[in-house]
């Protein structure tokens, strides 16, 4: 992770690019004209994620709104806003301490402004006011999940670099070299849970891999220049949870089986009343059926047979 110590220069693939991308992003987030930098980057985002809740709030009052999901809702994006003021205040991260123009401080408000988009028809149409106890349960494991990663793991880069500087890999950072963002995604993926909307998982999908994708290249481009990053060996996003890259490939299609069963039976509970079917009963009948009649395998059978078409 972030620290002083550096070697001589960086070994980092496609090391052109990553410097242009570095510098694009310092560009876009700090430096749009016209202007000079003034505005510290800290007020823009604490000023809109702060305000979240109160926002949020409002919609539910203007429209009358104060059904389950719409306060699954309001707890989990409006304490989101307070937890990350809190962060900062106690802990803050120097690169939001940048000064930057007027006009670099509006892209985060364009950003916030597409991503409550879903939020706001949930809450304004009522269209998500009964949320299953699967669903709810889902939200609130992933939101009380990624809020441990992004603050724990904040707090320990913080006291690292100021105690012991160079590239942390132990903690929160021995499994994966951004466990902040790993937390951030998780945390969103939360909103998305509770609201259930399609456009809202298309708009983190392009925030993940445009916004956050670019941070952590940047990131890991500045670090490999770092003493010790031949040695990193923790994965740029997901958890290395072993040695070994078979295991980690074994242990990640366990998890998006889980997530795929979980979806085509409806959810958490139908999926464990499915899960013990299978396991007591010996009865995997249902199951298949729900899998043969998913969309996804509709798909993905489509694919296959077009692809040995092909190759014939």
């Amino acid at each position: 992770m972030e620290g002083k110590k550096k070697s001589s220069e960086s070994t980092y693939p496609c090391s052109s690019l990553m410097e242009g991308l570095s510098k694009f992003s310092d560009f876009a987030t700090a430096r749009i004209p016209p202007g000079p930098q003034f505005i510290p980057f800290n007020w823009a985002i604490n000023s809109l994620k702060g305000l979240t809740g109160v926002y949020l709030f409002l919609i539910m009052l203007y429209h009358d709104n104060f059904s389950l999901g719409a306060w699954v809702y309001f707890t989990v994006h409006g304490s989101y806003g307070m937890f990350w003021i809190l962060k900062d205040q106690i802990f803050p991260d120097s690169k939001f301490g940048v000064k930057i123009t007027l006009m670099s401080c509006t892209l985060p408000y364009i950003v916030m402004y597409i991503y409550l988009l879903p939020g706001y028809r949930m809450l304004s149409t009522h269209s998500g006011n009964d949320p299953s106890i699967g669903r709810i349960i889902a939200c609130y494991v992933s939101y009380v999940l990624g809020i441990f990663l992004m603050i724990g793991s904040d707090l320990q880069k913080h006291f690292s670099i100021k105690y012991n500087p160079g590239l942390i890999n132990t903690g929160f950072f021995k499994m994966t070299r951004n466990p902040n963002y790993l937390g951030e995604i998780l945390i969103y993926n939360s909103f998305a849970i509770i609201v259930a909307r399609m456009e809202f998982w298309t708009i983190l999908f392009y925030a993940y891999t445009i916004i956050f994708g670019i941070r952590m290249l940047v990131k890991d481009y500045s670090l490999s220049r770092k003493v010790g990053w031949k040695e990193y060996d923790s994965y740029l996003l997901l958890p290395k949870f072993s040695t070994s890259t078979v295991d980690n490939i074994v242990i990640y299609m366990f998890i998006a089986f889980g997530i795929f069963s979980m979806y085509i039976t409806g959810g958490i509970l139908p999926f464990l009343k499915e899960l013990k079917s299978i396991l007591i009963y010996q009865d995997s009948e249902h199951f298949c059926s729900l899998v043969r009649s998913s969309d996804a395998y509709g798909y993905l059978t489509n694919y296959i047979s077009t692809y040995v078409s092909l190759i014939k």
